[in-house]
């Protein structure tokens, strides 16, 4: 027996992960393109099980959800004259170095976003206080025809995934609540305050 569409519904397929960008989001709301990057991983939070029994209870285990840790953040692209990731690594270290550097200099937000085939955002991760643990760059052969890679690996303190297709202002609306600041998006333009 044959299934009619109207049982099955209209095919969607998957979204593919090769096209996607890399954002900045500023402390006053502004967006920063961070660049073309070839690879992100790393989207990736665990919640620790907590297993808890009391005399009275049956004979199992509760599970109880514990501390939710947050996996860093990975970003590859090939080496170019732009700067911008290692000047990104720099702040941290003089941060450290240093007792008079807020931490808003080297922290910073970014979204992640997945397009779909004609580019356009499909899917979004708010990566939250994020910050340059490591860079790194791939070796220099002379009997290689192979890119330099750039890799850069973020520490962070949270991604929340969100949906784009239907909400547009999510993100300035959850960067804003973290910073502990409030949204308003008026007919020209946006404030955050």
């Amino acid at each position: 027996m044959a299934l009619s569409q109207g049982v099955v519904g209209k095919r969607q397929d998957p979204f593919r992960g090769f096209k996607f960008n890399v954002d900045i989001i500023e402390s006053q709301g502004s967006v920063l393109p961070a660049g073309g990057f070839s690879n992100v991983s790393g989207l990736t939070s665990e919640t620790a099980v907590i297993e808890y029994r009391e005399g009275t209870d049956e004979s199992t285990m509760r599970k109880l959800p514990g501390l939710t840790t947050f996996e860093d953040l990975t970003l590859q692209k090939g080496k170019s004259f732009n700067s911008a990731l290692q000047q990104w690594k720099n702040e941290v270290f003089l941060a450290n170095s240093s007792n008079n550097v807020p931490d808003n200099v080297f922290r910073k937000n970014l979204a992640v976003d997945l397009n779909n085939s004609q580019n356009v955002p499909v899917k979004s991760w708010d990566i939250l206080k994020s910050w340059a643990t490591k860079i790194e760059h791939s070796d220099l052969d002379a009997g290689a025809s192979d890119v330099v890679i750039e890799t850069l690996t973020l520490a962070n303190e949270g991604h929340i995934p969100r949906n784009l297709v239907n909400n547009q202002n999510n993100l300035l609306n959850d960067v804003a609540r973290a910073a502990g600041a409030e949204f308003f998006a008026t007919g020209s333009g946006v404030s955050i305050v």
